[in-house]
């Protein structure tokens, strides 16, 4: 079991996941259906989205949200993205 601190519309709430992440094991795939844990088997990032998708209630809910989003989850403060249409030389 893990247990996260995530801002929710601005409040703290912790937000307790297991360890079964979903698995695709098909014989093309078979690998993490969303997020891979690192090459060190680190899973954090699989262990934070799941907490995300269980805020949003699927992980299709957050399909396609943007790192911005989770930003403000983990810090609690404002974040966006900021475009440039600037070409580096």
């Amino acid at each position: 079991m893990y247990g996260l601190n995530l801002f929710v519309n601005g409040e703290m709430q912790e937000v307790v996941v297991d360890d079964f992440f979903p698995f695709n094991d098909t014989p093309e795939v078979d690998h993490w259906a969303f997020a891979k844990a690192s090459n060190d088997c680190e899973v954090y990032i699989m262990v934070l989205e799941k907490a995300i998708a269980k805020v949003f209630g699927s992980y299709e809910a957050i399909e396609a949200g943007k790192p911005h989003q989770a930003f403000m989850m983990l810090s609690g403060f404002p974040s966006d993205i900021i475009y440039s249409n600037r070409i580096n030389p």
